[in-house]
């Protein structure tokens, strides 16, 4: 099993959009992409680390999906599994929990495809 929650491909993808967003001078923008692959490695090599066993291949399927596919549906039906698994809201019963959770996945799911539409116009 890898260190850290994210896949090696995925860890390349962020790095590649930083360096894209990051513009430096000179010698420093020639070794920007490599410095972020290393930064973002490391991090989540440690804070990964820190992630109970049974929550880190949720969430790395989950990154994966929404970064290597964008399929944000996928992704945000995932968050809601999760987070109905992981917190318990004091005065909801499962039911209500999950439906709480699948409006809040619904209105996430919204913004991040209007952000989408935008990009691309």
């Amino acid at each position: 099993m890898e260190k850290g929650i994210l896949v090696k491909t995925v860890e390349a993808k962020l790095a590649q959009k930083l360096d894209e967003v990051v513009k430096l001078n000179g010698l420093w923008e020639s070794i920007d992409g490599i410095a972020f692959k290393l930064v973002i490695s490391a991090v989540d090599d440690t804070l990964g680390e820190k992630i109970p066993e049974e929550y880190k291949l949720k969430i790395r399927n989950l990154i994966s999906d929404i970064i290597d596919e964008g399929d944000f549906s996928v992704a945000v039906e995932m968050v809601i599994d999760l987070a109905n698994e992981v917190i318990d809201v004091p005065g909801l019963d499962d039911e209500q929990e999950e439906l709480l959770f699948s409006a809040a996945g619904q209105m996430i799911a919204a913004a991040l495809l209007a952000i989408k539409k935008k990009e691309l116009i």
